[in-house]
């Protein structure tokens, strides 16, 4: 990885090779980012499709020409939609204190649009249950045929807080590998493996313990982390 600064001290180039010695991406950056040049033209990279980044009033993005998203603001500065298009949708509700409550995927693809509802370290899909968080992982409910089971996962860390491998316990006492994940820096997944059960959400808590916002929608993907007062962009960090 290759960078540069500017005299202010803000990220003015970037250079990162993929773990197969490609160019991944190398961006030339604007302030207060106007526009990002992709010079690689890799397609696993940034797509710096043509546009310029649009902002309101308080410093929020307002339109992502990488994404063609368009993004809504509350009135905390926390986002409520984010438009892929006319009928591509992701809402976000909050409580007064900028807690989110509900995230809904609402898009022209049915069997991709869900209602996720936070409720403390309680995590519903569709009404349904599907986590509970623990200070060392989760707690997931799983349909093991007669019944409803509960798994308790665990997640090792590294210094950062990033998630590395998700395990749990198998009945012959071993551990039962879950997910494995790395990074580049700042955050951008370069490699997952995901071992989960069908029915069981797969775990988006990663960089930094951060959830991934990562839904598909129109074909695309915010890709973006969720740190309570701000969303965050990996490749752009």
């Amino acid at each position: 990885m290759d960078y540069k600064y500017n005299i202010k001290g803000w990220l003015r180039t970037l250079n990162t090779v993929s773990n197969l010695g490609t160019d991944l991406f190398a961006l030339d950056l604007r302030y207060n980012i106007a526009s990002v040049n992709d010079a690689t033209g890799n397609a696993n990279g940034y797509d710096d499709n043509s546009g310029t980044n649009t902002y309101d009033n308080n410093g929020n993005l307002g339109y992502d020409p990488s994404k063609g998203t368009y993004l809504g603001y509350n009135y905390l500065n926390l986002p409520k939609e984010v438009s892929f298009g006319a009928n591509d949708n992701l809402r976000y509700t909050y409580d007064a204190a900028g807690n989110k409550l509900v995230k809904v995927v609402d898009g022209t693809v049915a069997e991709n649009n869900t209602r996720l509802d936070y409720s403390g370290n309680f995590l519903y899909e569709n009404g349904e249950l599907k986590a509970i968080f623990t200070s060392a992982g989760r707690i997931v409910p799983f349909d093991n045929g007669s019944e409803t089971v509960y798994k308790f996962e665990y997640n090792l860390q590294d210094h950062l807080g990033n998630t590395r491998v998700v395990f749990s316990g198998h009945s012959n006492g071993q551990p039962e590998l879950m997910q494995v994940t790395d990074y580049y820096p700042f955050g951008m997944v370069m490699n997952q493996q995901n071992y989960f059960a069908s029915g069981v959400l797969s775990n988006k808590y990663l960089y930094n313990n951060k959830e991934l916002q990562d839904d598909e929608l129109a074909g695309n993907s915010l890709g973006w982390y969720d740190y309570g007062a701000r969303f965050y962009d990996p490749m752009l960090a």
